[in-house]
């Protein structure tokens, strides 16, 4: 029987899919379904910060002003202006980090609003070796026929950065957007935690925060992780021809 290739607008995969001859010619519709739905998790919650884009929409005035008071309870009125302008800087995403993340990317991102470079460089470093080691203790079990299985089943922790990304990555654990901002920041981590006296944190604070995120958004955000999460999906999809 024929086949096409169709590039899945639920989890992104491609799929082949058999044909009859009359659907092949046109004559007849088919409908495509995802064969990996039962793989995903539908979440009925997760976490939502629209709150920078108040300072953009002019119909937002009074929400605007509300938050610049809560900020200032937050981060210190002292030098305010400055540590306001540092937390809009921040590339943070309105919508879909889950689980632990956002409570502690939120500290990070206040160290950093604050001044705070070396807190918030080392603890940026840190969360990404987090998220690693935790990737490979949760998802180890699942490849024991893999070559270097026998080389981390036993362990509780890593913080060799290019054996965890090589096996990530070679699971196909996550995005390959994901690998590459994790390897950006991997030299920042080996820089940044081992003694360099002549270190510069405040010139990457900002850098490291920003891709912390941007990994952690690729990793565990519901809206681009359609292979995981269904959130704002149809099951079933129109009929193509």
């Amino acid at each position: 029987m024929p086949e096409i290739d169709i590039t899945c607008p639920t989890c992104l995969a491609t799929h082949s899919i058999e044909l009859t001859d009359a659907q092949a010619r046109s004559e007849e519709p088919f409908v495509f379904q995802c064969p990996d739905l039962d793989r995903r998790h539908r979440l009925m919650s997760y976490y939502v910060d629209t709150r920078r884009g108040f300072f953009d929409a002019d119909h937002l005035i009074d929400e605007a002003n509300d938050l610049t008071k809560r900020l200032k309870a937050e981060l210190g009125e002292n030098e305010f202006d400055v540590k306001f302008q540092r937390w809009k800087q921040i590339d943070y995403p309105p919508l879909g980090l889950i689980d632990e993340y956002p409570a502690k990317i939120t500290q990070i991102i206040n160290s950093f609003s604050m001044g705070y470079s070396y807190p918030a460089v080392t603890s940026a470093c840190c969360l990404a070796e987090r998220i690693l080691n935790r990737l490979i203790l949760r998802c180890r079990n699942h490849f024991k026929s893999h070559p270097e299985y026998k080389k981390i089943y036993r362990k509780d922790s890593f913080d060799d950065w290019e054996r965890m990304l090589f096996l990530i990555e070679d699971w196909d654990l996550i995005p390959k957007k994901a690998i590459k901002l994790f390897r950006e920041l991997m030299p920042i981590r080996h820089q940044s935690i081992h003694y360099n006296e002549s270190y510069d944190f405040d010139s990457v604070a900002l850098v490291v925060v920003n891709k912390l995120i941007a990994a952690v958004t690729e990793v565990f955000g519901v809206i681009n992780r359609k292979d995981i999460y269904l959130v704002f999906n149809n099951v079933l999809y129109d009929c193509l021809d």
